[in-house]
């Protein structure tokens, strides 16, 4: 019996001794990012979690109701995690940037979370410039959506020019030559302004952007320039592929009757602007897409000088204006493939202000041939 009980005695000992060796051997090879999140409830903490290069894949939950206010930072760090609650998380800033990703190795990935309020005034002196004033991502930095987002409710002013002058464009999430991702997530970008400047919702430069399987929605942003809801440049590249995406009230010029600072506003695209050759767009796959009710001066939903491709599912362009050429797209030869083999291509109720002649649902400008339908 006592040998028994020896024996019983030495196997739990060994047994113990053997997992509490693999789980601080295993330790060693587990990714942070599976560890358990830090939490945090106050700007500073954040500022200084994110900033801090030498932690990589590390996580950062945000307590809700939690409002993260008053100062910003520079530089998102490597590899970085915010993490909302299920429901909402708010970060409210102001400063010179919102959430600031600056070169290769940059990484940050949000999920579940609502950016909003924030808001910047840019300067007109070189150097002035604030770009993105929720995110701004430069230089090969990444940005992942990896949860729900809301981009909701903030403004950048001032300036009076465009990205590479001194502007002060996107309310939003500014990319300049980085890239964005998301993928099976749904996406809000709601009311976000850019008084005097472009892009309020999205601006990219020279960026690659792919959304896969998401749900999208933009509505009521606006733009004193150009492309309230997304404004693209310089061989950036965007895919919608399998998801649905919904363009509703946008708005570009807002110089009538408001108060700007661009003294040359084009109020154009009043969803999309592109003007570049070398800029690519597409909606494939199942995608459906829907313009309803946006508004510009010439391109009441789409102004384009570049390619945009629909071969999707879907897509309808309903009760967008153009005060003056384009009620539904702007074509300022460009090259626009209209392909219903996937499915229909719908406009109704489209209107430009300066007559039939200026295209209710398409406008093409003198000497445009570039189009596929």
């Amino acid at each position: 019996m006592r040998e028994n009980l020896k024996y019983f005695v030495k196997n739990i000992f060994a047994c113990f001794l053997s997992i509490l060796i693999l789980v601080l051997f295993g330790s060693l090879f587990i990714p942070k990012t599976f560890a358990q999140p830090i939490h945090v409830t106050n700007f500073s903490d954040l500022r200084d979690l994110l900033a801090d290069s030498n932690q990589s894949g590390i996580q950062i939950q945000i307590d809700t109701p939690t409002i993260v206010s008053v100062e910003n930072y520079n530089g998102c760090g490597k590899q970085k995690y915010i993490i909302g609650s299920p429901d909402i998380s708010v970060l409210d800033g102001q400063g010179f940037f919102g959430i600031y990703g600056n070169g290769e190795g940059q990484e940050l990935h949000l999920s579940s979370i609502t950016l909003c309020n924030f808001s910047k005034t840019a300067g007109s002196a070189p150097g002035d410039q604030k770009n993105g004033a929720t995110l701004f991502f430069q230089n090969n930095a990444k940005l992942y959506f990896d949860g729900n987002v809301n981009i909701i409710s903030n403004t950048i002013s001032g300036g009076g020019g465009s990205f590479d002058q001194y502007g002060g464009d996107s309310a939003g999430v500014c990319m300049n030559r980085s890239d964005l991702y998301a993928s099976s997530i749904t996406i809000n970008f709601i009311a976000n302004k850019s008084s005097d400047a472009s892009g309020s919702a999205l601006y990219f430069n020279g960026s690659e952007v792919i959304f896969f399987n998401d749900k999208i929605l933009f509505q009521d942003n606006e733009a004193g320039d150009e492309g309230a809801a997304l404004w693209a440049w310089d061989n950036a590249q965007l895919s919608f592929t399998n998801s649905s995406v919904t363009f509703l009230r946008n708005r570009a010029d807002l110089s009538a009757g408001r108060a700007t600072t661009n003294p040359n506003p084009l109020g154009i695209g009043g969803a999309i602007s592109i003007k570049q050759n070398s800029v690519n767009i597409s909606f494939q796959g199942t995608t459906e897409v829907d313009f309803t009710s946006n508004s510009a001066r010439n391109g009441g939903a789409i102004y384009t000088g570049g390619t945009i491709n629909f071969e999707c599912a879907s897509v309808v362009f309903s009760e967008n204006v153009a005060t003056s050429s384009g009620g539904a797209i702007y074509n300022a030869n460009g090259l626009l493939y209209l392909d219903t083999s996937n499915g229909d291509i719908i406009f109704t109720g489209n209107q430009a202000g300066a007559g039939d002649a200026a295209g209710h649902d398409i406008y093409l400008e003198a000497g445009t041939s570039n189009n596929k339908w």
